[in-house]
């Protein structure tokens, strides 16, 4: 079960300027980067938090997250879907 564990959260809320970002189809990293300007805490940097408040260890916030910063490399450098 999920009895007794700690979830990591990156939250990303959609803005007038990000949606003008997802409109004009903009890169996955200059989406990523205007999120985080707007106050987006990234996932990897929650889990460091939670690091820093006792809460989980260094390895787990890396085995957690290593897989999705993998993902989120191939997606920047990956071309758009065509939607529609």
């Amino acid at each position: 079960g999920y009895t007794g564990r700690l979830a990591i959260f990156e939250i990303c809320l959609v803005s007038p300027r990000i949606q003008d970002l997802m409109v004009r189809r903009a890169s996955g990293t200059e989406l990523f980067d205007a999120a985080v300007r707007e106050g987006m805490v990234p996932l990897r940097r929650d889990g460091w938090r939670k690091v820093a408040d006792g809460i989980t260890s260094i390895e787990e916030v890396l085995r957690v997250t290593s897989k999705e910063l993998a993902m989120l490399d191939a997606l920047a450098r990956a071309p758009l879907l065509e939607i529609g």
